[in-house]
Order: structure tokens, then C-alpha cells, then sequence
């Protein structure tokens, strides 16, 4: 008999880890529970922020309702094992209902995002075993590192020399102004590129939505700055309000020779890049910290200064050897998670 697994993320990560259900399928009983994309971060997450406080006070009747529809999917099935994955916090009834049901539930969760962005770290309490993408929350919080999974592209042919599908918001401040500068380099070079982000279209906003964008916008620096940065990119051709399904952003980055990774400061790394080094591509990235990792190779890894970002052509063509990285491939790193395998990127 397979044991009973409940599986809780969001809508996001229902897309992004829709192979690693099917997986989970074929050797647990899974019970899935959803929580909705539009939950608000609680107070001390968003470092007691006024708006989220408003939001919280003007959401607290669905909150409620959200959380008890939750506890009365999960009823009083008896549960092996809980595994929580996503970027956000978790009300600790749930967690309680499940350990009230059974005692001996093994309870786990997968943060993949990083606390300098919204700090989850008070969930961490609430499980037996906590797992972040994000190598500096896991020193900073005693908790296990272990890199995204990585999916194994279908495609081996090269179309385009440069790739990046993502969003262009305040978070992610300078992602358009540096892939806008590589496209024009990549021109001179008679190279390609599929460079494509959905946007906060701030000419098409609600009156209430440019008036909650101008109130952030005085507190935030990120939000002015976004404003000015519109102005002046808003007719880019990067520029799409047409989402990438997951499958298609994949079968797209398997067609390219390298990934550009342009995120906000953090030390986590995307499931773009793992994707990219698991399966050999080469990528081009402003986070320093992958010099930490131990799957880093120069001659696969380009870092460039987003505010200024140049690199060498010959980088996209230089010789390199693949790295190993199957035991982050998804049936493996599930391996890790849930049945306790040998996990090497454990900071000791």
C-alpha cells in the first residue's frame, strides 16, 4: 500500500512542479491542497508594511475562509508525510490539523524564494525538515541547502544564441534595461536571441492601481524607479502581455546555447539556470554567489554586472565539459527530500 502524502503550493507552483506531481503520483497516495495565488503575506513576512497591513484587514474574512476550506479538505485523513512547496508562509493550523491526525507525519518544506525578499523564516519552526534554494538562508538560518531540481531538456538543437523568458517588474529592477543592451550587442554580432517579459503596464492601470502604484512608489524606491525606467522602455519589443506557459518556456531554453539570468539580489538560483548547467547550455548571470556553488565553472558561467552588462562573444563558443548534476534531476531530488538520500550541497 502506498503511504498518504499531502502536497500543499500554490498556483505558481502547481505550474512549475506539475512533473514532479506526476512523479510523487506513481509512489504516494497524493491528496493535493491549493492555496490561491491572491493570499496575502503576513505582517512580520513584509516587515509590518502599512499596505500589507490594509490588505490583510481588507482580506481577513477570505483568509479565513481560504485556511478552514484547507482544514476541511484535509479532514481526518491520516498522513505519512506533508511536503509544503512554495515561496510563501503557511498558517500554522494546518500543520497542526495534520500532526493531529498523525503524530508521526513527517512534515517538510521547500522555500524557493529568498527571506531578503520576504522573510519566511517563522515558518521554519513549524516542520520537521526545512530545505531553501537559497544557500545564504540556509547558513543565516541552520537550515538544509539544496539547489532547485533541474528538468531535462527534449531538445538538443541550437536556434537562438541568447535566451530569457521571465517578468519585468520593480522586484527585478534592471532584468529589460540589460537584456535590451545584449540584444543590441548580440546584433553587432549577427547573433540571436528569444528575450521576452511580461511587465507591469502602468499606462493601462485602474485608477485605484496607479494610485496604490504611486503610494509604493513614495516609500519604495524600486517602484519610483520603475516608473522612470517605463517611460523610456515601454515600446521595447522584449516587452510581451502574453504569458509562456511553463512547457513552452522550457522546450524554448533547450533551443538555446546560453541562458541569461538577470535577478534581483539574492543568493538563490532560478530553475532557469539549474535547468541550463544540468543539461550542458552555458549561462549568463548577475548573481556572484554561484561562485559558491560547487557545480560553478568559468567556462560555463559568464557574470556580468547588470547595471553594465557586457561579456566576451567568444564565451558563447568556448570548449567546455559538462558538469554532473543528475542528483539534482527531479525523481532524484525528490529522492532527497522525502526519502532522507544522500543531499551533497548540505552546508556543514
Amino acid at each position: 500500500m502506498k503511504k498518504k502524502l499531502l502536497l500543499l503550493c500554490n498556483d505558481l507552483g502547481k505550474s512549475i512542479f506539475s512533473h514532479g506531481i506526476d512523479i510523487l503520483k506513481e509512489q504516494y497516495d497524493v491528496t493535493m491542497i491549493n492555496r490561491p495565488q491572491l493570499y496575502p503575506t503576513d505582517l512580520k513576512s513584509a516587515k509590518y508594511s502599512p499596505l500589507r497591513l490594509i490588505k490583510s484587514l481588507t482580506s481577513l474574512y477570505r483568509i479565513q475562509k481560504v485556511d478552514s476550506d484547507l482544514i476541511n479538505t484535509i479532514g481526518e485523513t491520516k498522513f505519512d508525510k506533508f511536503l509544503v512547496f512554495g515561496y510563501y508562509q503557511i498558517n500554522a493550523a494546518i500543520v497542526r490539523k495534520v500532526k493531529h491526525n498523525n503524530p508521526n507525519c513527517e512534515t517538510i518544506i521547500y522555500f524557493y524564494d529568498s527571506f531578503c525578499r520576504l522573510n519566511f523564516s517563522n515558518d521554519i519552526k513549524h516542520f520537521d525538515k526545512c530545505f531553501t534554494f537559497d544557500r545564504e538562508d540556509a547558513i543565516n538560518y541552520s537550515i538544509e541547502y539544496l539547489p532547485f531540481y533541474a528538468e531535462k531538456y527534449d531538445n538538443t538543437l541550437v536556434t537562438y544564441d541568447l535566451c530569457h523568458i521571465g517578468s519585468w517588474s520593480p522586484g527585478h529592477l534592471y532584468r529589460l534595461p540589460c537584456l535590451a543592451k545584449l540584444s543590441e550587442e548580440l546584433k553587432k554580432h549577427r547573433l540571436t536571441s528569444y528575450f521576452k517579459c511580461t511587465y507591469y503596464d502602468i499606462s493601462n492601470f485602474t485608477l485605484f492601481r496607479r494610485i496604490i502604484f504611486k503610494v509604493r512608489a513614495m516609500f519604495n524606491k524600486e517602484f519610483s524607479l520603475y516608473e522612470i525606467l517605463f517611460r523610456k522602455y515601454k515600446n521595447s519589443k522584449i516587452l510581451t502581455k502574453n504569458r509562456t506557459s511553463y512547457e513552452e518556456m522550457l522546450a524554448i531554453e533547450a533551443s538555446s546555447r546560453c541562458i541569461v539570468e538577470i535577478n534581483a539580489q539574492r543568493a538563490g538560483l532560478s530553475p532557469r539556470v539549474i535547468n541550463a548547467l544540468a543539461n550542458g547550455r552555458k549561462v549568463i548571470i548577475n548573481n556572484r554567489c554561484i561562485r559558491d556553488e560547487i557545480f560553478y565553472d568559468q567556462n560555463l558561467v559568464f557574470i556580468i554586472d547588470e547595471r553594465n552588462p557586457t561579456f566576451d562573444i567568444n564565451f558563447l563558443f568556448k570548449e567546455s565539459k559538462n558538469i554532473d548534476m543528475s542528483d539534482l534531476f527531479l525523481q532524484n531530488w525528490l529522492s532527497i527530500i522525502l526519502e532522507n538520500k544522500f543531499n551533497k550541497y548540505t552546508i556543514k
